[in-house]
């Protein structure tokens, strides 16, 4: 509570405001769009359709999505049960939640921040309206999918690691016992932990982080059994929830996690088909210019396709394919993204810092999560070379580290003079709004074709 009264009125005002605003755009997203539009929504139906006939788990490759970690798709069931198994209820019901989780991590992030940097509550607010605000997050959360769900998990589990190491070094501050998480709390990230490897194979990043993460904090204290038994109570709920699945991939079908499925051999025919070291590094005009996947240029760009779909819908899944209007207005907001996008960088290199400086502090589950997720997604992307794989929404992990280190990279530009200040508020104000007029479905834009861009 002390924490919290460090928040003024205003502040209370604008954020409630904010969330106001969040869920009025994501309900109206939740049942304006058609039910089976999206990310593998038409493949993640027939799985959970399958399960509110029988609780048997399908074969992998039965199915487009059922090769997936099964979570998302036995809750889903169970929303269905619910609604008898109506189709459009139980899809826009499991929207609106993934749209209340997707709300619920903007709001670790504020706390995380607010934890961490209590004397400017602005900085908390703005890391909460760049998640509300997020193009990907709000084009998600109006799909029927899992992306929020494991972005939701790993969320809880990277800010209860950071959270522990806050109150170590409160702890410390005020020669009291040392702070962090107790054995319970731990068993419950662990569990958490599972369940978002059970959700996405991407969770399993945040295992590895955790683990990471304890056994640094517990070797710091110079203590390898400290560290070990930190390690083991974390590990051994993680592997309970998370590795049931894998394991009975393994034992009946010969591998922990498919690859290369039957229902996919599509994608093999999906250009370019392959990639070079270079495309790593490429970051083409056509980001801004002509913003959709397929853009000669963007097409051989993986780094230029991943911002254009985490800032905009540059696979059309949820704007319309041949209106004008979308590429321009799309070339705007990727412009007002590169503010945001270079203060995330700023604040990361500074966290990397202290990082190195502290390896036990707040820094480093979150430099890790991020070192994990882009090592992991660009691993994917060399081994998977089509262009739909280059989604924005396989970073929604990264969403607390993005919200915290692009809210500190901003505080720290702004806080350089009063007409910079002005200046970059001006640019967030037309960024938030161009995002939301654009990503509320119906009221610029509604799409009239199911597919995305055409590739064939």
């Amino acid at each position: 509570m002390k924490s919290f009264s460090r928040f003024r009125a205003p502040y209370i005002a604008l954020g409630i405001g904010l969330v106001i605003v969040g869920v009025l755009v994501r309900a109206n997203n939740a049942f304006q769009y058609p039910a089976l539009w999206g990310f593998d929504a038409r493949g993640n139906w027939q799985y959970v359709a399958s399960l509110l006939g029988s609780w048997a788990l399908p074969a992998p490759d039965s199915g487009w999505s059922t090769g997936h970690p099964p979570v998302f798709y036995y809750l889903s069931a169970c929303v269905g049960r619910l609604f008898s198994g109506d189709r459009d209820a139980t899809v826009i019901a499991v929207r609106l939640a993934n749209a209340s989780a997707g709300l619920v991590t903007a709001g670790l992030a504020a706390w995380l921040v607010h934890r961490c940097d209590p004397q400017r509550p602005s900085r908390a607010l703005l890391a909460a309206a760049l998640l509300i605000f997020l193009p990907v997050q709000i084009m998600l959360s109006a799909m029927f999918a899992e992306e929020i769900l494991v972005s939701f998990l790993i969320s809880l589990v990277i800010v209860g690691l950071a959270l522990g190491a806050v109150d170590r070094e409160e702890a410390r501050a005020e020669e009291a016992p040392s702070g962090g998480p107790d054995a319970a709390s731990l068993a419950l990230l662990g569990a958490v932990a599972g369940l978002a490897c059970a959700t996405k194979l991407s969770g399993v990043l945040v295992v590895v982080v955790a683990i990471a993460t304890l056994a640094i904090r517990g070797l710091d204290q110079g203590d390898f059994r400290v560290a070990a038994r930190r390690v083991a109570v974390f590990a051994a709920p993680a592997l309970l929830f998370g590795g049931a699945y894998y394991a009975r991939n393994w034992f009946e079908y010969g591998f922990v996690y498919p690859h290369g499925l039957g229902p996919h051999a599509v994608m093999q025919e999906m250009p370019p088909g392959s990639r070079e070291w270079l495309d790593f590094f490429r970051f083409p005009l056509a980001v801004w210019r002509d913003p959709q996947l397929l853009s000669p240029d963007l097409l051989h760009s993986v780094w230029g396709s991943t911002y254009t779909t985490w800032w905009f819908d540059g696979l059309r899944k949820f704007l319309p394919v041949d209106d004008p209007m979308v590429g321009a207005l799309g070339s705007v907001i990727l412009s007002l993204a590169v503010l945001p996008t270079a203060a995330g960088i700023a604040g990361l290199v500074s966290g990397l810092r202290r990082a190195i400086r502290r390896p036990a502090g707040v820094d480093t589950p979150l430099v890790l999560l991020v070192a994990a997720t882009l090592a992991g997604y660009a691993l994917f992307n060399w081994r998977n070379q089509v262009f739909a794989t280059l989604k924005g929404s396989y970073l929604l992990g990264l969403s607390v580290p993005f919200a915290y280190y692009t809210s500190e990279g901003l505080d720290r530009f702004m806080r350089r003079s009063p007409a910079l200040r002005l200046a970059i508020l001006g640019v967030l104000v037309a960024l938030f709004a161009l995002s939301l007029l654009v990503f509320s479905y119906g009221l610029l834009f509604r799409k009239a074709e199911f597919a995305g861009i055409g590739w064939r």
